[in-house]
């Protein structure tokens, strides 16, 4: 496979994870099993989501942090979020 495929698949993958999130966030909110979320996620990621937000989701976000907190165990994950979640 040449380099280009590989990365229309890469492309491709990245907008259904995306869409698949925003559904599931889109489900729980009205289900009002959240009111507030914070958006976490790296830079070539972030600008997917913020194209994706409808209004109801933009108007539900408490904040953003541009950061990769893939590789974060999850007992540390709060220690990154002082500045976005008031903790």
């Amino acid at each position: 496979r040449s380099s280009v495929e590989r990365n229309d698949a890469h492309a491709r993958q990245k907008d259904e994870f995306v869409q698949t999130l925003i559904a599931f966030l889109k489900e729980k909110l009205s289900l009002k099993d959240f009111d507030r979320w914070v958006l976490v996620a790296p830079p070539e990621i972030l600008s997917d989501f913020r194209q994706h937000l409808d209004h109801t989701l933009k108007d539900a976000l408490a904040g953003e942090l541009v950061k990769d907190l893939t590789k974060i165990p999850s007992d540390k994950i709060l220690d990154h979020l002082h500045g976005v979640l008031p903790i």
